[in-house]
């Protein structure tokens, strides 16, 4: 596990001031460095307002790295079908995410109600210390590690990158030995984060309909 508050000020201070070409040169430079000295699945562990979206973009901008957002949300998110890819194509014409649904629901007694039900239920706080006898008791390890599986092969790249930031999602997937997980737990000042909290952001995700993030 690694935190690295420097490097993200260098990146994020490149991301806002640099041109697109300079920027996205000096980026997949530092990436690079990052991803092959670290691991080739990186998790984003934070709070929400924290940055996080901003971090994703930085990283994602290796051309060997895949973000796949807030991977534990596809269950929800493509069979709902109410929200866009990151291609910016609505989720249930990206081709991407189809071919990750084409592969788990070649498994046996794939029912994504049910998988989706029990990761919600698996997130709960107070299933925190279970979470690893849960995961491979109640059928969702195999899942889980097709998904991810199925993500690296379908995508062509090296690394994946998942913003998360959920811990408890965090602990499910240090249950997969397979997995050569890196966490950058990504911090904010205390004020930056309040002041944010009191914004009305829209989510853009939602392309037909008006949904915002929470106000605190």
């Amino acid at each position: 596990n690694f935190n690295f508050p420097k490097m993200v000020r260098e990146l994020e201070t490149e991301f806002l001031s640099n041109g697109l070409n300079e920027r996205q040169k000096s980026i997949s430079a530092k990436v690079e460095q990052v991803v092959e000295e670290h691991g080739n699945f990186i998790y984003i562990l934070s709070d929400g307002r924290s940055g996080s979206t901003l971090l994703e973009s930085i990283l994602n901008s290796s051309l060997n790295a895949i973000s796949i957002g807030e991977g534990y949300r596809f269950w929800e998110r493509y069979y709902k079908g109410e929200t866009l890819c990151g291609c910016e194509e609505a989720i249930q014409r990206c081709l991407f995410r189809n071919e990750i649904h084409n592969k788990l629901q070649s498994s046996n007694n794939y029912d994504h109600q049910r998988i989706r039900s029990s990761i919600k239920d698996l997130l709960r706080f107070e299933k925190f210390k279970k979470i690893e006898s849960i995961v491979r008791d109640s059928g969702l390890y195999e899942i889980i590690r097709s998904y991810y599986t199925a993500i690296a092969e379908k995508s062509g790249k090296d690394f994946i990158i998942d913003s998360s930031k959920s811990a408890s999602w965090c602990k499910v997937l240090s249950c997969f030995q397979e997995f050569d997980l890196r966490i950058i737990h990504l911090e904010r000042e205390l004020p930056y984060v309040a002041e944010s909290w009191k914004k009305s952001v829209r989510l853009p995700e939602f392309y037909d309909q008006e949904k915002y993030m929470p106000v605190k």
